[in-house]
């Protein structure tokens, strides 16, 4: 069977959760790559872009 690839690009930070792969380009340049887990235990900008997504969905 063969492998298919999917590109997805996207704002809403949900969608990365289903990524096998996730760049993460700033300015035209690549930040950082990696997986969900691995992106925000390194506490660089992808974890700053999906804490201020969370944000809206928690109860306040």
């Amino acid at each position: 069977m063969p492998r298919k690839t999917a590109v997805i690009v996207t704002h809403r930070m949900g969608c990365t959760k289903i990524a096998d792969r996730i760049v993460v380009v700033e300015t035209g340049r690549i930040a950082e790559l990696g997986i969900h887990e691995e992106l925000y235990q390194q506490s660089g900008c992808y974890k700053q872009y999906w804490d201020v997504q969370a944000a809206d969905y928690v109860e306040r």
